[in-house]
């Protein structure tokens, strides 16, 4: 029994120790995508895990959640009603994509171009 804790106490500290580049780079989706009413956004989440292995810098309720499992649901956190999806990612999304433009151009799209991140679909 003694045995088998500590083989479980090792391989949690080893994970905890690898760096959290390496984890962040395992985790999720290459890209996501989402349908909005101003055009499709591709949101490319291993580049920016790369950026940012933080996760909880995005998943600010924690690794895994989802934006639209609270923003667009009414969802309560910390006693005030989550923002709609689109508010949120503007203000999060935008907050990060104009400081970078403004450190270094050209830059990835900022808020002030909207076809930086929306695209229309091409028509036939």
């Amino acid at each position: 029994m003694k045995s088998i804790v500590l083989i479980l106490l090792c391989a949690a500290l080893y994970i905890h120790s690898q760096p959290r580049e390496a984890q962040a780079r395992e985790l999720g989706p290459e890209t996501l995508e989402f349908q909005t009413s101003k055009g499709r956004v591709i949101f490319h989440h291993r580049e920016h895990q790369q950026r940012n292995p933080d996760c909880l810098t995005c998943h600010h309720q924690g690794e895994g959640t989802r934006c639209r499992g609270c923003h667009d649901q009414g969802a309560v956190v910390n006693g005030r009603i989550a923002p709609v999806f689109s508010k949120a990612a503007h203000k999060r999304c935008g907050g990060c994509h104009d400081a970078y433009m403004a450190r270094s151009k050209p830059a990835g799209p900022g808020t002030n171009h909207c076809t930086g991140c929306h695209q229309k679909p091409e028509s036939p």
